[in-house]
Order: C-alpha cells, then structure tokens, then sequence
C-alpha cells in the first residue's frame, strides 16, 4: 500500500507536505497547484456523497476555494476502489442529488495529460526552494517577457539577459509568475526546454 502513496511539497499552500493515495489523486493535485484561479486546495476534506440506488458513498477527493470565493469539491471518477461498480452516469445523478456543488474529473482524461503534467512535475520543486522565488526578479522577467511580445522569450534567453543572477532563482520566479497566471506557455504539446519552451504573456 506504501508504493501506491505519492508525497509533494506544495507551493500554494505555504509548502506543506500532501500525502495522496493513488497515481490519479496525484497527477489531480498538480493540475489544482497551478490553476490560478485556484487559491486554497484541502485534500480528504471528509466529505461523502451518497451513491443513488445504492448504500455505497463516494467521498469527495479535494475540496477548492477560487479566486471570487466559491468553494466546490472534486472528485477524480477512477481514482478509488469504489469507482468499479459505479458509472459516470450514477456519479453525476449522486452528486446532483446531494446539492454540493463538486466537479468531476475522469481518470482517463487526465492519463491523456501525461506530458502537461510531466512539465509540471519538473517545474513544482523549484517553486518549493525556500528563498528561490526573488520577487522584484520576477517583476524584471514580467518587463522582459511583455517586451517580447508574441513571440515570448525562453528561459535560455532570460539566463543570458540575467546573467549576473542565480538561474535557479531566475528558473522560480519565471515558473512563480506561470503558476500565478502571468505568463502561459505551450506546456501541454511540448517537453519543458530552456531553449524550444517559449513564454509570453496572457
């Protein structure tokens, strides 16, 4: 059971340490640690939702907060033993019976995220480094990427420009202004590069 246990440091909530069963729960953390719109994420929040036609229950994975303040819980559909003798179908007329406001997220859709979710794997530790995130560094990045217009910069380039500075902190601040929505890029096609990862601006 230890092997099927995943750990992280998470960065959007002040670097505590979650514990998640199950490769689905994990790879759902992730996506939640860098949406952001996403400002508070509580994983087990002992929420079940009872099953219709049915004394099973399925307990809400993570509970969110958003940026304008609504709460709602998610649950990932395939993440739990309990998932086997329960449909899509029933699970979507379970938690529209319950009135809790909870989205649901298929298994099989985040399996076709490998790669986004990949880059995201790579990019989390560096935001977790205490003291890599330099803010006004990230204020330079911000000048130096809404100067590149659409074209975006790489982080190659950015190391270049900054020179004189750490490339980890250079590395976490630009992933800090990703994380935080400032900047995008195509992290969903392409394996994270210093040279080909281009960044811009929303």
């Amino acid at each position: 059971m230890a092997s099927n246990v995943f750990t992280l440091k998470s960065h959007k909530m002040a670097g505590r340490l979650v514990s998640l069963i199950g490769p689905s729960l994990f790879d759902a953390w992730y996506l939640l640690e860098f949406d952001p719109d996403v400002v508070a994420i509580c994983e087990r929040p002992r929420l079940d939702i009872a099953i219709v036609r049915s004394k099973k229950c399925r307990a809400v994975d993570f509970w969110i907060a958003r940026q304008n303040g609504s709460q709602s819980g998610v649950i990932v559909q395939g993440g739990s033993r309990t998932d086997e003798k329960i449909s899509l179908e029933m699970l979507q007329a379970s938690v529209a019976a319950s009135g809790v406001t909870c989205e649901i997220w298929r298994e099989c859709d985040l399996m076709h995220r490998r790669l986004f979710l990949r880059n995201l794997k790579q990019i989390l530790p560096y935001l977790c480094q205490e003291g890599a995130i330099d803010v006004g560094l990230l204020e330079v990045i911000d000048a130096l990427v809404l100067a590149s217009g659409a074209i975006g910069v790489s982080l190659a380039e950015l190391f270049r420009e900054q020179a004189r500075r750490s490339r980890t902190q250079i590395a976490a601040s630009l992933f800090a202004g990703y994380a935080k929505g400032r900047f995008i890029a195509d992290l969903a096609q392409s394996p994270l590069s210093a040279t080909e990862t281009r960044w811009a601006a929303p």
